[in-house]
């Protein structure tokens, strides 16, 4: 996982129970970071994919509804509740949001990103970071290259030994073809 969301995510543990110290974290992970912090922050808080700008600007505005709130009810008013008010009543781009644990969010995500078995990234995952290789590539003016290995005749395997032993095979390709990943990376 990329080292700001990591952050993000560590701060949201760490702060859970103090806004203020919350927000002065993750202001303080804006300022080393820069405009870069403000979509990842939004990202793991609400699922909205910003453009850096637009985010930092909805980011000031957060946390100014978020002291109005906090007058105005003359109690601290949690990060989560003035963004999710924010975004429905004032920029009003939520129309029905879900109230969910984020931890139980990022099981969630990497579960999409990550076969069960065999603990390499899904087809899914793979398409996009190829994409973004790709588009890397080619912003940058590089060479890029892709290695596919395959297994001959796997069907043979299951149709011979059974699902159990061509599932035991899979696993036991995953761990060379992740030996491989890592030293070629």
């Amino acid at each position: 996982m990329e080292p700001i969301r990591e952050s993000i995510l560590k701060c949201l543990d760490d702060f859970s129970s103090d806004d203020d110290k919350l927000i002065s974290e993750l202001n303080r992970l804006i300022e080393k970071e820069g405009n870069e912090a403000y979509p990842v922050i939004f990202s793991v808080l609400t699922h909205l994919d910003l453009q850096p700008n637009t985010a930092g600007d909805y980011w000031e505005q957060i946390i100014s509804h978020r002291n109005s709130m906090n007058k105005t009810l003359g109690r601290n008013v949690n990060l989560r509740t003035a963004m999710c008010d924010y975004f429905c009543s004032i920029n009003k781009s939520m129309k029905n949001p879900i109230v969910i644990e984020i931890r139980v969010l990022e099981d969630a995500l990497d579960s999409l990103k990550y076969d069960s078995l065999t603990g390499l990234h899904t087809r899914r995952t793979l398409d996009d970071m190829l994409l973004r290789e790709i588009t890397r590539a080619t912003r940058y003016g590089s060479e890029l290259s892709v290695l596919f290995l395959d297994i001959d005749d796997f069907k043979k395997i299951n149709d011979n030994f059974g699902h159990l032993v061509g599932d035991d095979t899979l696993k036991l390709e995953a761990g060379v073809k992740s030996i491989l990943r890592s030293n070629i990376a």
